[in-house]
């Protein structure tokens, strides 16, 4: 939604600041304004703290903020983490940006195999601030590093000091003058790696047999569970193929025997979470059509309502009133 941004996000960076940067922000300011609904937090005012974060604790501070990610449980959090690539992380965060009607996006513009270059850019008309870029690129860096980039570092190559690194292995510089909006990592190792989130490992990634899964062939049982591993990911037959150690022909025989298909098989799958969780969790219809791997809210409504007969939220007011 235009001229506004996702709560989580300025409690992040507000949390960042006061426990990182403690002198960005007077003692006395009261942020309560920035407290939003559904809809986010509003613009203007996230971006006035972020400036004067900036003039009082440099430019440092911001890109330190994004450390809090490190403390934080959340089940958006624990999608983007349960990757084992770092340009995963970068396809599951478009997809959020669907989900939160984000204004922002980040774009890989070069990877290697210990490298990677993104853009921070707008979907409209107005790109994103300097501020807003130093404090995003401060969330990857927390980001990276949990998925389980080792000797991570990051420059920004358009910046007055192209060459400089302005985080190095847990140290932080003063970056010099911008812009900042692209964003050099670089990495000595990678070793996916995700920390435990208590209750969501045991809600997200739930091991109880279930009654698709039994009714299955081998085949599309191995697939499912599989999918369920990281359903916020867009598997193709061909990368499951791989996984399952098979040739994608053979994959698609089996599943034709069993009269369904691929892309039936996926949806199913997500969609049965999705209903489990609408059962079973207090999260909201929105992180449940994220965590379950659809592609914004328009889709997940669609795919639920054909096959369960009713939109998300209709079911779940269904399930918990016994009078329906």
């Amino acid at each position: 939604m235009a001229g506004r941004i996702n709560q989580i996000i300025v409690d992040v960076v507000m949390a960042g600041l006061k426990r990182f940067s403690p002198d960005a922000l007077p003692a006395d300011l009261d942020l309560g304004f920035l407290g939003g609904d559904e809809a986010g937090v509003p613009l203007e005012p996230y971006r006035e703290v972020l400036e004067l974060a900036r003039r009082r604790g440099g430019a440092k501070c911001l890109l330190q903020a994004g450390q809090t990610l490190h403390d934080l449980s959340d089940p958006i959090l624990f999608v983007l983490l349960n990757s084992d690539r770092i340009d995963l992380v970068i396809e599951k965060e478009a997809r959020l940006g669907r989900f939160i009607h984000s204004r922002h996006v980040v774009r890989v513009l070069d990877q290697g195999s210990h490298c990677i270059v993104l853009e921070h850019a707008s979907l409209g008309p107005e790109p994103p601030r300097e501020t807003e870029d130093l404090a995003a690129a401060g969330q990857h860096i927390a980001l990276f590093e949990q998925v389980g980039c080792r000797g991570l570092r990051l420059r920004f190559p358009r910046s007055a000091a192209p060459d400089a690194w302005t985080y190095r292995s847990g140290e932080f510089a003063e970056p010099g003058a911008g812009p900042y909006a692209v964003w050099h990592f670089e990495w000595d190792t990678f070793e996916p790696t995700r920390r435990p989130m208590e209750g969501l490992d045991q809600l997200l990634l739930a091991r109880e047999a279930r009654r698709e899964l039994s009714e299955t062939s081998a085949s599309a049982s191995a697939i499912s569970a599989l999918i369920r591993e990281d359903l916020g990911r867009t598997w193709t037959l061909t990368e499951i193929a791989r996984r399952l150690d098979a040739a994608p022909r053979t994959l698609q025989r089996a599943l034709a025997a069993d009269h369904t298909n691929f892309s039936e098989l996926v949806d199913g799958v997500r969609v049965d979470e999705a209903k489990r969780l609408l059962q079973t969790s207090n999260l909201s219809v929105t992180q449940i059509g994220y965590v379950c791997g659809f592609a914004d809210t328009s889709h997940f409504s669609r795919r639920f309502k054909k096959r369960v007969g009713r939109s998300p939220s209709g079911y779940r007011t269904e399930i918990s009133d016994p009078r329906t």
